[in-house]
């Protein structure tokens, strides 16, 4: 029997049915970057109470965000992919 791909990777039709993720993506680009909240928020272009919000806050990212993540890093796209597979 074919799996179904929103079976597959935990989709529902509500957000609670989506695992949590094992790390905070914002958090852990700060920290592979070694900066502080005040600076990355600067780099980034919000506030830091925006940055903290997100590294508190967020389960679930939008594309945009993803890619402006690994823009800041500058990590290599194998080392990004294979830090999402870690991370998100």
């Amino acid at each position: 029997m074919v799996q179904k791909v929103a079976d597959k990777w935990f989709i529902g039709s509500y957000r609670h049915l989506q695992p949590y993720p094992k790390g905070n993506l914002y958090y852990e680009v700060r920290k592979y970057m070694g900066l502080s909240q005040t600076r990355i928020a600067a780099l980034f272009g919000c506030t830091v109470r925006s940055w903290q919000y997100r590294e508190r806050g967020k389960r679930m990212y939008h594309c945009a965000e993803v890619a402006a993540l690994y823009e800041l890093s500058g990590m290599d796209p194998q080392t990004f992919v294979q830090f999402l597979k870690d991370v998100a």
